[in-house]
């Protein structure tokens, strides 16, 4: 098996020079807010979102979500389900394996860069348990496909210390799903003057999360 690619310097070394999970900045109180609704309403089997007519005529002229969310687009994954959140709040981008392309990080500056009446000041990084996007990225073999194969790639940069394998434990994979949510959290920063800003300033906090599908429980990866 071939030992797995590092992280480009330049990304290594930013995790010391930038404070990227700062434990100040006013998102960490919503965050913790979204985690007791997790735990509390959807991990209980509760799936009550209000009065919809309402919420969608209310806001027909515009939304003001302060949460925007990478996460995967598996199918048992919905943002909103898992934090108990109806329309309007919050401001989803999904891609297999949470990965952060050109056209993610472009919508995560659209939510952060928004104002009157936007007010985004947490951003979650989301990856989850079974998922299929770092299954692949595990097993050594070439993905069918060209934009796959770089799919692949990219979250195989994140598998620092890690090698390929195409049978994955329970707890190999978990370990690889999350180095994989902290290297895309990590990833928004370093290829993202406004993101970065925004974490120096105090302004957002960037929050790398794991879902866990059979308890249906959200974990803090910090």
């Amino acid at each position: 098996m071939k030992a797995l690619s590092r992280l480009p310097l330049a990304l290594v070394l930013l995790f010391v020079a930038i404070p990227l999970f700062a434990q100040d900045a006013p998102g960490e109180a919503l965050f913790k807010r979204l985690q007791q609704l997790n735990a509390t309403v959807f991990a209980t089997g509760s799936t009550d979102f209000g009065k919809l007519e309402e919420l969608r005529k209310s806001q027909a002229d515009g939304q003001a979500p302060q949460v925007a969310i990478l996460s995967c687009a598996d199918s048992r994954t919905p943002p909103e389900l898992l934090f108990r959140q109806s329309l309007g709040g919050i401001f989803v981008v999904r891609a297999a394996g949470n990965v952060a392309d050109p056209f993610a990080i472009a919508s995560l500056e659209y939510a952060v860069t928004q104002k009157d009446p936007w007010n985004t000041i947490l951003i979650i990084v989301m990856g989850h348990s079974d998922c299929g996007a770092v299954k692949a990225a595990l097993n050594p073999g070439d993905a069918p496909t060209p934009s796959l194969q770089e799919l692949l790639d990219r979250i195989r940069e994140s598998f620092v210390g890690y090698r390929y394998t195409a049978n994955p434990t329970k707890q190999s994979l978990r370990i690889a799903t999350e180095a994989n949510a902290r290297a895309s959290a990590n990833y928004l920063v370093a290829h993202s003057t406004v993101l970065r800003s925004a974490v120096g300033s105090r302004k957002i906090v960037i929050i790398p999360a794991y879902y866990d599908i059979p308890s249906g429980l959200v974990t803090d990866l910090r």
